[in-house]
């Protein structure tokens, strides 16, 4: 009767350490395939990231070419502005700095 009992208590432990063996093996498989979705999921938010960051740089391109063009086309107006403003005054500026001559040198 022990040897039997014994036997049955081996047969029950083998059959638990095969249940344990499967659960083992599962939790293995799962993690596996847990980390082959993260992987892939990472691979595909880096991919969306990449094309994201491509968009918004041409974007700012286009941005920063319209900004050079803008910032060109104001200091042209600006530059004919100062000419204009130049030439029409170039009688006065002429006679004020005569003036000053004449006023500190003399005749």
């Amino acid at each position: 009767m022990a040897n039997t009992t014994l036997a049955m208590m081996q047969a029950i432990e083998a059959e638990a350490q095969a249940v344990l063996a499967g659960y083992e093996l599962e939790i293995d498989t799962l993690k596996k395939q847990a980390e082959q979705d993260l992987s892939a999921l990472a691979q595909a938010y880096d991919q969306e990231t990449t094309e994201e960051v491509a968009r918004q740089e041409e974007i700012a391109q286009v941005e920063l070419e319209r900004l050079r063009q803008e910032i060109q086309a104001t200091i042209s107006a600006n530059e004919a502005a100062v000419r204009e403003a130049l030439t029409d005054r170039k009688d006065d500026l002429v006679q004020a700095i005569v003036e000053k001559v004449v006023a500190r040198y003399g005749h």
